[in-house]
């Protein structure tokens, strides 16, 4: 249990990693996505 959740973290730390350093490199998408995100807030 403990390794499958540890496991999970890391591959979500690694999707965060990735994501920042596309949105650091891409400042157009960051503004996308916030927009796409508030678009669906009620």
């Amino acid at each position: 249990m403990a390794a499958a959740l540890q496991r999970v973290v890391s591959v979500v730390g690694a999707v965060t990693a990735g994501a920042a350093l596309a949105v650091a490199s891409q400042p157009a998408l960051l503004t996308q996505i916030v927009a796409q995100l508030t678009d669906r807030l009620p």
